[in-house]
């Protein structure tokens, strides 16, 4: 949560039921909700709680902001208020994710890759809606010996018994490579040619979508949250919680030729250059926020 002497902008469930209770009076709260209800039993208690407690909150809030449509209506349909609410999508720092082949090399070269081979890449904290396990299910019955899957995240390290257990069944030791929790997400990005986010619940706006799509990464994702329509023509969707349809998408981008998933790449970065650019995104944040003041003044 963040604060400024005109306005309170609350990002998640705890902050913005404090700032709720506790904004000083005048001072206008502007509710940023960035998650998707697809399962909400699913949800930790307390998260659960904190959800069905907004809409009481609705005469401390002077604006809704989501950041997807499906979430907007996940809320609507659980009582949030639908007057003075507005969809604005995730933005992304295009001069900070770009595509870099120097960097490509040095990802490929650390970690032992070779150019000719196809890097499915995949990055989430180790949870069992992030699938990480039928991903590499998925990989392998994959007819496409070049394949390798590279997964970044917390607890997806060689620590992880379940991981290790189901790369032993599926014969994958040498095409999975695990890294855990890293930090250099823009280097890592430009070693991959296909991004894959194979949740099976729970996703309003990925950010790491947009940040492969920036990096000229074309990416498979599931069909949940605004993922159709942030992916568009420039990949694949498909049924979450389905391990051939992810199968069959990853099986499309091998088919492809190199400069094919070149391309594809390349109309990712523009569908980010056009809808999602970083500054245009902050500036409508700017003009919510400056909206709310002047009604409270």
């Amino acid at each position: 949560m963040q604060r400024s002497p005109d306005v309170i902008f609350g990002w998640l469930y705890h902050s913005c039921v404090a700032a709720g209770l506790a904004a000083p009076r005048g001072v206008p709260l502007v509710w940023g909700i960035h998650h998707a209800l697809s399962k909400l039993s699913e949800e930790k208690l307390l998260t659960r709680l904190l959800i069905k407690a907004g809409p009481y909150l609705k005469r401390k809030v002077s604006h809704y902001v989501y950041v997807s449509r499906t979430s907007a209506q996940h809320h609507f349909a659980v009582g949030y208020p639908r007057q003075n609410a507005e969809v604005i999508p995730n933005g992304f720092d295009i001069d900070r994710f770009c595509r870099d082949e120097r960097l490509r090399a040095e990802v490929r070269t650390e970690l032992g890759i070779r150019e000719d081979q196809i890097v499915f890449g995949s990055a989430a904290r180790f949870n069992s809606n992030k699938n990480q396990v039928g991903l590499v299910e998925a990989l392998g019955g994959l007819s496409a010996p070049s394949a390798v899957l590279l997964m970044v995240g917390r607890e997806v390290d060689a620590n992880n018994a379940e991981l290790k257990r189901v790369i032993a069944a599926h014969g994958l030791k040498d095409r999975v490579i695990l890294l855990g929790e890293r930090s250099d997400m823009t280097w890592l990005m430009n070693g991959m040619d296909v991004y894959v986010s194979a949740s099976k619940w729970g996703e309003s706006f990925p950010l790491v979508l947009g940040e492969a799509m920036a990096t000229q990464v074309p990416c498979i994702s599931t069909d949940l949250g605004d993922c159709r329509d942030i992916v568009g023509d420039t990949g694949q969707v498909v049924r979450p919680d389905d391990v051939s349809a992810l199968r069959e998408a990853m099986a499309a981008m091998c088919a492809l030729t190199p400069e094919a998933r070149a391309e594809l790449g390349r109309k990712a970065r523009r569908r980010v250059e056009e809808n999602y650019n970083l500054d245009r995104i902050a500036d409508r944040y700017l003009e919510v926020c400056r909206e709310v003041a002047r009604k409270r003044a």
